[in-house]
C-alpha cells in the first residue's frame, strides 16, 4: 500500500472534517463581518454554499462520509486501488488546506481579507479586483473539481452506475406499462410478444432508476453510518488498478450484486400522473429529455460544462452541451430493443449497436448451395456458414472462393414494405440502398419516447423549472416552431425590446410633452404639424426597427448560439450606433420644451433614424459572417459523416445546403465529377448526418413551386417521379431552387429543367442572368 495513504487519516475522517470546516465558514459569513456591504456578503455566502453543495455531492456519490469498515464506503471501494486511494487522499488534503486558510481569513486571523469580494469571488473573472480570499476560493473550487475528475475515473468502467439484477423484475407488475405501449401504438396488438417486451423494458428501466436513487441515499447518509444492517443492504463497487503492462486482462470493476431489501416501490411513472420530469405534450405525447440547465438537484442548479451528478443514474458527468447530455441520458436508458421474438439480446445503448445486431444476427441467414438435401441447414451468421464450408466443402474450393460462395448462400430474412413497421403504417419503403437504414431510423423514433416514458414521476431532490414551455423535442420541430416556443420567455428578447424600442419610446414621450406645451401656447400650427409628423415617424421607426432587428436577433440567439448582447460587442459599428442612441436620449433631456426646441427635436429624430439604420446594417453583417461560419461547419460535418473518402462520393465538396423542417437538402459533387442531390437527416448520437436518399442531379426533369402563394413547398421531378419538400421560409425555398438551377445549368452544358407554378418575381430570382 502507498506509504502516504497509510500515514494519512481514513478518507471519511478527512471528508467529514472538510464538511465541518466549510459549514463553519458559511455560518461565519452569514452571521459576522458587518463591514461587508450587503451585495458582497450575499455573493460570498452564495459562493461558499455552492462549494459546500458540490463537495457534499461528490462525497455522497462515492460514499466518502462512510466509515472505512462499511462496505458502502469509498475506502472499501478503493481497497484494491492504492494509487487511486493515494490520489483521493492527496486531493482531499489540498482541499482541507484551502478550506483551513479560508477559515483563518474569515475569522480575522490574517489581514486584508475583505479588500474586495468580486461577483462570484473568482479571480480569473476579475483579476484587477482580486484578494487573498478570492485566490483561496478559486483554489477551493479547483480542488473540488479535481475530486470530481477522479470520481469519473473511478466510475469509468461503469459510466451508468449500478445495474439492477434482472431477477428483480419478476416481482414487478408490468401490466400498466404493457397496456400503455399497446394504447400508444395499437398496431402492436398484432405482435403481443413485442408489446410485452417493450412494456417490460419500461418497467425495468424505471425500477433501475429507482434502485440507483435508493443506493445513492444510502451512500449520502451521514447521521446513521453505524447502522448494524447497513452493510447487508448495499455494497460499493470495487475499483482495481489497471495493469498497464498488459498482462492482466480483467475488468477494472467488480460489482457485488447484493440487493436492498424487498422494499416495495410505487410503480408509477409519468404515464400515470399529470406532471413529470420528462415533458409531455397532451396531443402528441412526444417526450423530451429535460434541459440540464433547467434542473435543480438537492438544491444545486445543474448546467453544461460543469461536473454534475446525473439525477437518473447518479454518476458524475460533465456534459459540455445539450447534445452530450441527451446522448448520456439515452445511453443510460438503453432505448433500443431487438425486434425479433426469439432473441435474448433485449436492450442496446446506441442506435449503431442495435442496427448492427438487427442486420447481422437477424437481417439475413445462409443456406448452403452445395448441400443437395431436401431441407438444408440454415445458418444465422456468416461465421457459422464459413465453418460449414471449411468442414464440408474444403476439397472443392479455395479460400479465395469463400466470399463468392457466401454471397450466393446469403438470403434476406424479410423484405421491407409499407407494412413492415410494427408500430405504425406510416413507413414508406423506397427501393434504394438506404431503405434498411431508413427503416431502423424510423423505428428508433418510436423507441426513444418509450424509453423516456420510463423516467419516474418523482425523484427525491430533483426539481425542473421552466421546462413546460418546451415540451416537444427539437427533433420534431422545424426552425420556426422551435424559435416560437423558445422565444416566449426569452430574456434576450427583453434585451432587444429595451435596446431597440426604449429609446424611441423615451424620445416619443418627450416629443408629446413638447407638443402639449406648444398647443397651450400660441405657436404657429406649422411647427406643431412638423412635430406631429416627427412623432408619427418615431412610432413608425420603432415598429419597423422591431420587425427588422428581431429576426436577426432570433437567428443569433437560437441558430448561431450567441446572444443579442454578444452580437453588439462583435461589431464596432453596432457599438458606435448604440452610443449614438444613448446620446440622443441624453440630448433630449436638455431640449427646451417650448417653441425653440422644435428644430432640435426634428434633428434628433433624424439622428435616431440614422442610428437605427446603422445598427440594422451592422447586425446584418454579424449574421452574414456567422451564417458563413455555421455553413462551413455544417459542410465539414456533412462531408465527414456522409461523403467519406471510402465511399464512391468521397472527396465531395458541398455546393449548397438548405435547412428544411427537421432535415437538409444538399447539392454536392463527388470526387469523380458527378453531381448529386441528397436528402440528409441529423444523427443525434454523433452530431453528424445520415444520407437517406441521393439522386443524380442531371436526372432532374422539372421543379414545381406553390400555386397562387409564395413558394415554401416545392417538388422535383426525377426520373418521372415527384419528390416534395417544405422549407422554413419563402426566401430559403427560392434561394435553394435558384442554386439548383444555376448548378444544373453549369453542369449540363446550358440546359434548364422545366420550372412550373412560380410567380413572375420568383422566376426572376430563380433565373437571374440565365
Amino acid at each position: 500500500m502507498d506509504e502516504s495513504s497509510m500515514s494519512s487519516p481514513p478518507i471519511h475522517v478527512i471528508a467529514l472534517g472538510i464538511n465541518k470546516i466549510i459549514s463553519g465558514i458559511v455560518t461565519v459569513a452569514k452571521e459576522k463581518h458587518a463591514n461587508l456591504d450587503l451585495q458582497s456578503k450575499q455573493n460570498l455566502v452564495e459562493t461558499l454554499e455552492d462549494e459546500l453543495g458540490r463537495f457534499r455531492v461528490w462525497s455522497g456519490n462515492l460514499g466518502a462520509f462512510h466509515e472505512s469498515t462499511s462496505l458502502s464506503s469509498l475506502e472499501h471501494r478503493l481497497r484494491d486501488g492504492p494509487k487511486m486511494k493515494a490520489g483521493i487522499i492527496s486531493g482531499l488534503e489540498r482541499l482541507e488546506d484551502a478550506a483551513q486558510r479560508v477559515n483563518e481569513i474569515m475569522i480575522g486571523k490574517h489581514p486584508n481579507a475583505f479588500d474586495s469580494i468580486s461577483d462570484g469571488a473568482y479571480r480569473d473573472l476579475f483579476p484587477e479586483e482580486s484578494s487573498p480570499l478570492d485566490e483561496l476560493l478559486t483554489g477551493l473550487h479547483s480542488s473540488i473539481s479535481n475530486l470530481f475528475s477522479l470520481a469519473m475515473l473511478i466510475r469509468r468502467d461503469r459510466p451508468k452506475g449500478r445495474r439492477l439484477d434482472s431477477r428483480r423484475l419478476v416481482s414487478l407488475d408490468k401490466t400498466a406499462d404493457i397496456t400503455y405501449v399497446e394504447d400508444r401504438f395499437p398496431k402492436l396488438r398484432l405482435t403481443p410478444w413485442l408489446a410485452q417486451r417493450l412494456g417490460e423494458a419500461i418497467s425495468y428501466r424505471r425500477e433501475s432508476i429507482r434502485y440507483r436513487q435508493t443506493h445513492r441515499q444510502k451512500l449520502q447518509t451521514m447521521s446513521d453510518l453505524s447502522a448494524p444492517n447497513e452493510d447487508a443492504q448495499t455494497l460499493a463497487t470495487t475499483f482495481k488498478e489497471v495493469n498497464w503492462n498488459g498482462d492482466q486482462n480483467q475488468s477494472l470493476f467488480q460489482e457485488n450484486s447484493v440487493e436492498s431489501g424487498n422494499k416495495s416501490h410505487e410503480n408509477k411513472s409519468i404515464l400515470s400522473a399529470g406532471t413529470s420530469h420528462v415533458s409531455a405534450e397532451a396531443n402528441t405525447a412526444e417526450l423530451r429529455v429535460p434541459d440540464l440547465s433547467n434542473m435543480i438537484l438537492d438544491g444545486i442548479r445543474l448546467d453544461y460544462g460543469q461536473h454534475i451528478e446525473c439525477p437518473y443514474c447518479r454518476t458524475v458527468q460533465k456534459p459540455l452541451n445539450r447534445h452530450e447530455w441527451k446522448k448520456h441520458v439515452f445511453q443510460d436508458l438503453e432505448p433500443y430493443v431487438c425486434l425479433f421474438e426469439d432473441c435474448s439480446f433485449k436492450l442496446f445503448e446506441t442506435r449503431r449497436e442495435w442496427y448492427e445486431h438487427e442486420t447481422t444476427f437477424h437481417g439475413r441467414h445462409y443456406s448452403c448451395r452445395f448441400c443437395f438435401t431436401a431441407n438444408p441447414t440454415m445458418y444465422v451468421n456468416e461465421s457459422e456458414m464459413v465453418d460449414h464450408i471449411k468442414l464440408k466443402h474444403a476439397a472443392n474450393m479455395t479460400e479465395l472462393q469463400i466470399p463468392l460462395l457466401l454471397q450466393a448462400c446469403e438470403q434476406k430474412n424479410h423484405t421491407l414494405d409499407t407494412s413492415s413497421c410494427p408500430f405504425c403504417s406510416e413507413w414508406k419503403a423506397d427501393l434504394n440502398a438506404e431503405t434498411t437504414k431508413g427503416y431502423y431510423r424510423h423505428i428508433s423514433r418510436h423507441l426513444q419516447p418509450l424509453a423516456l416514458a420510463s423516467i419516474p414521476l418523482g425523484i427525491d431532490g430533483l426539481e425542473i423549472i421552466n421546462d413546460e414551455e418546451t415540451t416537444r423535442s427539437e427533433e420534431f420541430l422545424g426552425f420556426e416552431g422551435r424559435v416560437a416556443t423558445q422565444i416566449r420567455d426569452s430574456s434576450e428578447m427583453t434585451n432587444v425590446m429595451n435596446f431597440v424600442m426604449k429609446p424611441f419610446q423615451e424620445i416619443q414621450a418627450k416629443a408629446r410633452m413638447v407638443i402639449s406645451n406648444l398647443e397651450q401656447s400660441n405657436v404657429g400650427t406649422r411647427k406643431i404639424a412638423a412635430l406631429r409628423q416627427a412623432d408619427s415617424a418615431l412610432e413608425t421607426e420603432g415598429r419597423v426597427a422591431l420587425q427588422t432587428i428581431e429576426p436577426l436577433c432570433v437567428n443569433l440567439l437560437h441558430e448561431l448560439g450567441f446572444s443579442f448582447v454578444d452580437a453588439l460587442t462583435r461589431n464596432e459599428e453596432v457599438a458606435t450606433h448604440r452610443a449614438v442612441i444613448h446620446r440622443i436620449i441624453w440630448d433630449f433631456n436638455y431640449i427646451d420644451s417650448g417653441p425653440s426646441g422644435v428644430d432640435a427635436f426634428v434633428t434628433l429624430q433624424q439622428r435616431s433614424n440614422n442610428a437605427l439604420l446603422g445598427i440594422t446594417s451592422a447586425l446584418q453583417k454579424v449574421n452574414a459572417k456567422c451564417e458563413d461560419e455555421k455553413f462551413d461547419s455544417q459542410k465539414s460535418k456533412i462531408v465527414e459523416s456522409c461523403f467519406s473518402s471510402g465511399s464512391d462520393s468521397g472527396g465531395s465538396y458541398i455546393h449548397h445546403v438548405a435547412l428544411l423542417d427537421g432535415f437538409m437538402l444538399c447539392i454536392h459533387v463527388s470526387k469523380n465529377g458527378e453531381i448529386y442531390l441528397s436528402h440528409l437527416t441529423p444523427d443525434d448520437e454523433t452530431g453528424g448526418f445520415f444520407n437517406d436518399m441521393m439522386w443524380d442531379f442531371e436526372r432532374i426533369d422539372a421543379i414545381r413551386g406553390s400555386v397562387g402563394v409564395p413558394t415554401t413547398e416545392f417538388s422535383f421531378e426525377i426520373d418521372g417521379l415527384w419528390h416534395g419538400w417544405m422549407t422554413t421560409s419563402h426566401t430559403t425555398s427560392i434561394s435553394f431552387i435558384a442554386k439548383c438551377v444555376s448548378v444544373f445549368y453549369s453542369y449540363s452544358g446550358g440546359r434548364l429543367p422545366r420550372l412550373l407554378h412560380f410567380a413572375p418575381d420568383e422566376m426572376a430570382q430563380i433565373l437571374g442572368s440565365k
